[in-house]
């Protein structure tokens, strides 16, 4: 989920930040519901650029609904999953990068 967020926010933050001379970063929250949505997205860690934290949502809220990206293990018995992911724009090496933060963890059994 994270790395497909991540890859609509480069394309958005590129084109916005093409001439950034230092690094924009933001820290943000959201739930994925096992239906496929997105809720309570926001930022824990807003920038100063209020542009740049627009971008950080709508990359997030442009997976809502997608199901084939969205979609649960199968077995898996949770409602949610709540997930929390560092964006920074040009890192100081000109790169782009994300960080899920937490350990997701669940047991699914297998049936036998």
């Amino acid at each position: 989920v994270a790395g497909a967020i991540f890859q609509r926010y480069s394309m958005l933050a590129n084109a916005a930040f093409s001439r950034t001379s230092r690094p924009l970063a933001a820290v943000a929250s959201y739930v994925v519901s096992r239906d496929g949505r997105i809720v309570n997205a926001r930022l824990t860690q807003p920038n100063m650029n209020p542009i740049y934290n627009a971008i950080v949502i709508t990359a997030i809220h442009s997976l809502d609904g997608n199901s084939q990206i969205l979609q649960f293990p199968q077995g898996s018995r949770r409602m949610t999953v709540d997930k929390s992911t560092t964006f920074i724009q040009d890192n100081g090496a000109g790169l782009n990068r994300y960080k899920p933060t937490g350990g997701d963890h669940e047991t699914i059994p297998t049936g036998r």
